[in-house]
């Protein structure tokens, strides 16, 4: 509404307040009659009415609201509150303008809804006299209201200048619906009266199901009829609709809401409590069971379709009688229950548990609210400490050869997945030990991890763990070192960086099988002795994240994690990249096209799955992988650009098939070690002879790659039989055969040995005895 003559926009505001203006008068006019109209016209409800605005149209929406009382809630992005701020209003003295900084409406404005977003360094309007102004809300909203929760919100984000942050307008519309629509969906409960059970089985059932124990519900609880839908939970987070249709089960507004994560669910329940003051929370997992015992017509449909959150954190019962338990208060896994966990659909037996990272969202998992009071802090914790958390030594070890570093050094090998009866059944198993990791630690201890399992597919699947301490020569039997529980765990790997700080990645997939995994990632300090809880660092459920027990650092400091591109046998191999020390991670090949794995050819991704991978001394990336084979030998990957792009050639060893993983690493000696496997090889003597050999070798390379002159097969030519454990099995080694098979890892300590693991066995050996031609046979 210039006037002619005047200045444009904000200059024009100033104009009016120097010679005197109502600056606002015409403009609340003007608006109330638009609105009068509307409601006369019956297009507007006059109990639903907000007013919103961007900048000085956030400025205005506040005095309007001030002026009309029939504006039932106000949002403001990036507002101006005080003129003054603005560079047009230089010159401008402040009583000019006192009756018109949004300050002096508070009074107005007091207990009405008010929803402000700006950014953290907003220099147009200035972030500072945002936050004051809303100060100057709340306090005139308490004085009217003295019990009630202040009507105002404020958000401060990540500036971007005078821009709207992030999802604003979302977050306005949000804000506008909840205070319009009783701020909090109808939700249905139905009351399960207290009472006392048997809780868990004593025989059949899983292990983690036993003991069965008594547990005492105290008092009523409202549990929700129905797992809460995607209407329900869209009215606290609109942008949930994203996932809709992602997976059939959940794409209509009553279907049950999923990809929530437990952090989602309890912020959820937090909204819904802060609307009418009731608390709301989670189910405990005693509460659960409890309710789907006595209320089982509640559960018949969609207790069918989703898991549901509870607030416990998981870990194992105990003997004694309780009254309403809570669970683990320090368990990295929090408590889902119910769920088609098995094949045909049909409800799980009512005691079985499961459990997931709290970050995780899938289309698995979904919510059921309380509505009582929440159960008294736990106090258990998780038991029992494991044998490799036990008794950890925490002082620096002083590194030192056995021998000096030209000697030839070979150790007996010896047996690491040592899995104890008492264990065995779950959350160990003897049937299926595999895919291994391996680490050195400050302390000088060694770590290793690998799965253990009756099915490489199976929900049981879980990480075993165990220790070889500094000066034994036996390694500590093994205990569970990772699970998500009925989730499977494809697969782990552990690395030591070079000032002895530990990281564990590993695979979670959303059921059984690894087609659909997220990676995690964990740290530890301790030597091993105590883990942080998981991140998420891949959270989108599908391919690439398995992870291959070949991560490395390169000369810039950038971690690279090695996953399978694809859950099959040919695909490829890809690189997650982390330039700040696990903080962020990007992936290189994403949305680039799968390559051709042919000599010459180039493309996003490794060639073969289940690579070897290192950074050699001139900054390349040597990698050579399982299937994708060239010209019948296994592939070889060149990156010249940080692992962002790679050129295909073959390599000169035969190809390896199931059962077999080759390990690729670069030696402290700055020589490129591989160990892989052949059905039959020549292998040179120490007599100068050549003889045919069978099984585990290594090659070396001093040229990045481009020469492997020496190789040799795996064995010091004594004859033994060993057990390698998943598909290898019991084999014989002698002169001329080695391990047959087995998938490996391999790590150098800081005094120069060489630590190989297979799935069962622990080689150790130096570079000198490597470069050592193999015994004449």
């Amino acid at each position: 509404d210039s006037k002619k003559g005047e200045p444009a926009a904000l200059s024009g505001w100033a104009h009016r307040v120097k010679n005197g203006e109502d600056l606002m008068k015409p403009f609340v006019k003007r608006c109330r009659d638009v609105l009068d109209w509307l409601v006369a016209e019956k297009y507007t409800d006059p109990d639903r009415i907000a007013v919103g605005g961007t900048s000085r149209g956030g400025f205005c929406a506040l005095h309007f609201g001030a002026a009309e009382p029939r504006v039932k809630a106000i949002v403001c992005i990036s507002p101006v509150t005080n003129p003054l701020v603005l560079r047009e209003f230089a010159g401008v003295t402040p009583d000019r303008t006192a009756g018109i900084d949004v300050r002096s409406l508070a009074d107005k404005l007091a207990g009405r809804p008010i929803w402000i977003s700006i950014g953290n360094h907003d220099e147009r309007v200035g972030t500072d006299d945002c936050i004051a102004a809303c100060r100057r809300f709340v306090a005139a909203s308490r004085k009217k209201q003295p019990a009630a929760l202040s009507p105002v919100e404020l958000i401060i984000a990540p500036s971007k200048g005078h821009s709207a942050i992030d999802k604003a307008y979302t977050r306005a519309a949000r804000f506008i619906v909840d205070t319009f629509d009783g701020d909090r969906p109808s939700l249905s409960f139905t009351v399960v009266e207290a009472g006392q059970m048997t809780m868990g089985k004593t025989t059949q059932g899983g292990f983690d199901e036993k003991p069965a124990h008594t547990v005492r519900i105290s008092r009523p609880f409202g549990i929700t009829s129905r797992v809460i839908t995607n209407a329900e939970y869209e009215r606290f987070d609109p942008g949930h609709r994203k996932w809709r249709g992602v997976t059939r089960k959940s794409k209509d507004d009553d279907d049950p809401a999923v990809y929530v994560s437990w952090h989602d669910a309890v912020a959820f329940c937090r909204w819904l409590g802060q609307k009418d003051g009731a608390t709301y929370r989670l189910p405990t997992e005693a509460e659960w069971e409890f309710a789907r015992r006595s209320q089982p017509e509640l559960f018949e449909y969609d207790g069918a379709v989703v898991e549901n959150w509870c607030l416990d954190g998981y870990g194992p019962y105990g003997p004694d009688a309780e009254t309403d338990p809570a669970g683990i208060v320090d368990s990295p896994i929090k408590v889902t229950r119910g769920g088609p966990w098995k094949a045909s659909g049909k409800l799980p037996h009512i005691t079985n548990r499961l459990g997931n990272v709290p970050g995780d969202r899938n289309r698995v998992v979904g919510i059921r609210v309380v509505r009582g009071q929440f159960p008294k802090p736990s106090t258990r914790k998780v038991a029992p400490t494991r044998r490799w958390q036990r008794n950890v030594v925490q002082s620096r070890h002083e590194w030192k050869s056995p021998v000096a570093a030209d000697q030839p050094w070979f150790a007996e090998p010896i047996p690491f997945a040592k899995i104890p009866a008492e264990l065995d059944g779950g959350p160990l198993f003897t049937k299926h030990n595999h895919c291994p990791g391996i680490a050195w630690c400050a302390n000088g201890d060694l770590l290793a991890v690998w799965y253990t399992t009756i099915q490489e597919w199976g929900r049981e699947h879980a990480i075993a763990g165990s220790r070889l301490r500094q000066g034994r020569d036996a390694w500590d039997e093994a205990d569970l070192f990772w699970d998500v529980p009925d989730r499977n765990d494809h697969t782990p790997t552990i690395w030591s960086d070079h000032k002895g700080k530990l990281f564990h990645f590993n695979g979670m997939a959303v059921e059984g099988g690894w087609h659909d995994l997220a990676l995690l990632m964990r740290e530890s300090n301790d030597n091993g002795a105590t883990w942080t809880n998981p991140r998420v660092i891949a959270p989108k459920h599908g391919f690439g994240n398995m992870p291959i027990s070949s991560t490395f650092r390169r000369a810039d400091g950038a971690i690279c994690v090695p996953c399978d591109a694809v859950p099959g046998a040919n695909g490829g191999s890809i690189l997650h990249i982390s330039k700040d020390d696990g903080k962020s991670w990007l992936l290189p090949s994403r949305g680039k096209p799968v390559p051709t794995f042919s000599s010459g050819k180039s493309g996003a991704r490794i060639a073969g799955i289940h690579t070897g991978v290192d950074q050699w001394i001139d900054g390349s990336i040597v990698a050579i992988g399982r299937g994708d084979a060239i010209s019948d030998r296994m592939p070889l990957s060149i990156s010249r650009d940080g692992g962002v792009s790679w050129t295909y050639s073959a390599s000169p060893f035969p190809p390896i098939a199931g059962g077999q993983r080759a390990v690729l690493r670069r030696l402290r000696e700055n020589v490129l070690m591989l160990v892989s496997f052949t059905k039959g090889s020549t292998f040179s003597s120490d007599t100068g002879t050549r003889f045919q050999g069978q099984g585990m070798f290594a090659a070396l390379s001093e040229d990045g790659g481009k020469t492997w002159p020496t190789r040799k097969l795996l064995t010091d030519g004594k004859r033994r039989t060993l057990d390698g454990h998943a598909w290898t099995n019991r084999f014989t080694m002698d002169a001329t055969h080695a391990e047959p098979k087995g998938y490996l890892a391999a790590t150098q300590t800081p005094d120069g040995i060489i630590h190989l693991i297979s799935s069962g066995i622990h080689y150790r050996f130096n570079l000198a005895w490597l470069r050592l031609p193999n015994r004449n046979p």
